[in-house]
């Protein structure tokens, strides 16, 4: 993934390695600056930084819409001669908080000249980063054995919320909706939260109504319990465990019925 950015006789090409990451990686990347003038040029400041910002916002051009995720790299007081280029690489990890790509909102890589960043940047990539693998796999086993469909993300504070909706079948009874929570550890344990909608006939009212209900399951798992190596998802021990949450609700909570 590439820009090319003017600010003459000045240009930026900024590049990532890539077309999407996750959560977990490491995103790579560098900046050549060439100068196309007959004389030097000398710049202050450079940054390059990670941020995120929503979609409404980055079409107003509004640089206060811009939440700072990562300072990258900067470079200070360069002087480059005529039809000189010079460049840097970068990295920056995408760790399990790193915010992740959502339908109105996205981080970016951003390339500013400015210090306290209060300016538009110069430059930008729009970045595709997606929920770490093992909140995915999570995600794919729902959908296989469970039949649910996945519809949309959302950041939390702590983790991302998937939001998936059922199949049209009756041993889902008054099922709505699922919201799942999930949060990867910096020691890979994997902290899961079920809430489940439910829209079941209120059996007190005069008139047919329909009472809105919510249950909560929570789910810790610990590195061996769910994985065979680091992001080495072990798909028949999660399996046992997603299992186990929604029989639960169905005997014991009859949430379903």
């Amino acid at each position: 993934m590439k820009g090319i950015f003017f600010q003459k006789p000045l240009e930026f090409s900024l590049e990532v390695e890539g077309e999407e990451f996750l959560q977990g990686e490491t995103l790579k990347g560098n900046l050549n600056i060439t100068n196309h003038g007959k004389n030097e040029a000398s710049i202050e400041n450079v940054f390059i930084d990670l941020k995120f910002t929503e979609n409404k916002k980055f079409k107003a051009k509004d640089p206060t819409g811009f939440s700072l995720i990562n300072s990258i790299t900067s470079l200070q007081n360069q002087t480059i001669k005529s039809g000189e280029i010079i460049s840097t690489s970068f990295e920056v990890e995408l760790n399990h908080l790193t915010k992740v790509t959502e339908k109105s909102a996205s981080p970016y890589i951003t390339l500013n000249l400015t210090e306290n960043n209060k300016d538009w940047p110069l430059g930008s990539l729009q970045l595709l980063i997606k929920p770490h693998v093992c909140l995915q796999k999570t995600i794919e086993i729902i959908e296989r054995f469970h039949r649910f469909t996945e519809k949309g993300v959302k950041n939390k504070k702590k983790g991302v919320s998937f939001k998936l909706v059922p199949p049209n079948a009756k041993d889902m009874g008054h099922l709505v909706q699922l919201d799942l929570e999930g949060v990867i550890q910096e020691n890979d344990d994997l902290e899961l939260t079920f809430n489940f909608k439910t829209n079941k006939v209120n059996m007190d009212a005069s008139t047919l109504a329909f009472k809105k209900e919510k249950s909560k399951t929570k789910l810790n798992l610990k590195y061996d319990d769910y994985l065979y190596g680091k992001n080495q998802v072990n798909q028949s021990a999660l399996l046992k465990k997603v299992n186990e949450v929604f029989t639960s609700l169905k005997q014991d909570n009859g949430l379903f019925k």
